[in-house]
């Protein structure tokens, strides 16, 4: 007997980024553990970044409902005098503003819009819940966050139909590293930990991307945890990597203040000239100033490559090239942070350099896998570097351990989460 799941989400294509990966991939296999999904999410939605490539990923099979939504981070826009074009990072969110509307803007979002700027979506994605709830008739409830708005909105379904739900965490709630940086008055404050706390109380169950992330979200309720990794979907890993001219070494996404890699241009600023000539650094996506100021300091203009993000697919072929893929966990509040970039890095081979903590989730995964190290933001990583400067003249490839790999495959993934899905429904 087959059985429909409604997935509620934000982050759908044509939104671009890693928040979209999990579920788009979930949505991909669960068909094959007997689950059909059913989509809700925001029509025209407030994406950081836009990924039109990734609309043909989705099955033409699956029902999408999209509803309108209030969208503040317009306002937010309009007041801090950022083009209506661009997309809000959150680690944007947390930088005092240079002017007085922006920090009217900055103080009207961070103590007004509880938990975040998306909960303009919350009565349109209730709303429209219910009237699929009556058409689709799904056994379970399944809600992703970020953004932690539509939790509630999963809740308010969860509650008035009795249907059983499945809440996803793919980042902590009020200790994630970016919520740290919010300058909330005790209130805001406190309102938005009872509502993590309700989420908590109320799910049927709780999945989470690693065993950190647990201790940051509310213990109290330990026993309904399911730590569901991120991972990698195989049929995006399909192109070779030929012998190049360049040792690559390759970062993407964006880069938070707290992600700043000072040890990796202080390496690469020490290289000598002939290792450095052979060297092409690019990086792909949005970075903080700080990021850039430093990369000045260290009169690396000319060596690293900063450039705008690229589609999902161009990404990953990017990946597939590089010698060395660098991985930057947050050096504050980054506890738990598993984010679906390492996974992908995991399933090129190739060799990973992290900067972040030594003794966390990712650090371990990079141990068990043999795919790389973690070293902490104060490490010297020159020798790191030079080591595999020195296999790539070589010809030595990374030999990881795909046996430990293969677990973080997307289907392996999806059919535990149709487990968890199959317990609750009972």
């Amino acid at each position: 007997m087959r059985r429909k799941v409604l997935i509620v989400t934000y982050y759908w294509p044509p939104s671009g980024g890693p928040g979209v990966q999990r579920v788009l991939k979930f949505v991909k296999f669960l068909p094959q553990f007997g689950w059909d999904p059913v989509i809700l999410t925001v029509d025209s939605g407030e994406y950081p970044v836009r990924d039109e490539t990734l609309v043909k990923d989705i099955p033409k099979e699956v029902p999408q409902y999209k509803t309108k939504s209030i969208e503040p981070y317009k306002l937010f826009k309009l007041f801090s005098g950022r083009s209506s074009k661009k997309g809000v990072e959150n680690y944007l969110l947390d930088q005092k503003p240079s002017t007085l509307n922006g920090r009217i803007a900055q103080f009207i979002r961070q103590n007004f819009f509880i938990p975040d700027a998306r909960v303009g979506w919350y009565p349109y994605a209730r709303k429209k819940g219910m009237e699929i709830i009556e058409r689709e008739k799904p056994d379970v409830i399944f809600s992703s966050s970020p953004p932690h708005s539509l939790q509630l909105a999963a809740r308010s379904l969860h509650r008035s139909s009795g249907i059983p739900w499945v809440a996803d965490f793919r980042d902590p709630w009020t200790q994630a590293f970016w919520d740290k940086g919010l300058r909330r008055n005790p209130i805001s404050n406190r309102i938005n930990l009872n509502f993590e706390k309700s989420v908590m109380r109320e799910a049927s169950a709780i999945t989470v991307v690693s065993k950190g992330m647990i201790a940051l979200l509310s213990r109290q309720y330990s026993e309904k945890f399911t730590v569901i990794s991120n991972g990698y979907d195989k049929d995006d890993f399909t192109s070779s990597n030929p012998p190049d001219q360049f040792f690559r070494i390759l970062y993407t996404g964006h880069i938070a203040r707290s992600q700043n890699p000072l040890a990796f241009f202080k390496a690469i600023s020490s290289l000598d000239k002939d290792v450095l000539a052979k060297c092409r650094i690019e990086f792909y996506g949005k970075s903080d100033p700080s990021v850039h100021r430093a990369i000045v300091e260290y009169n690396l203009e000319k060596h690293i490559h900063l450039l705008d993000y690229v589609a999902h697919h161009e990404a990953t072929a990017l990946m597939q090239q590089a010698d060395i893929l660098l991985l930057l966990i947050p050096a504050d509040f980054g506890k738990g942070i598993l984010t679906g970039k390492l996974f992908e890095y995991l399933a090129t081979g190739n060799f990973i350099l992290g900067l972040g903590d030594e003794q966390d989730d990712a650090a371990d995964v990079l141990r068990k896998t043999n795919s790389g190290i973690m070293k902490d933001y104060k490490s010297d990583v020159k020798h790191v570097i030079l080591a595999q400067f020195k296999k790539w003249e070589q010809g030595e490839k990374n030999m990881p351990d795909w046996n430990e790999i293969e677990a973080y495959s997307r289907q392996n993934l999806t059919k535990r989460l149709a487990t968890v899905f199959d317990t609750v429904s009972r």
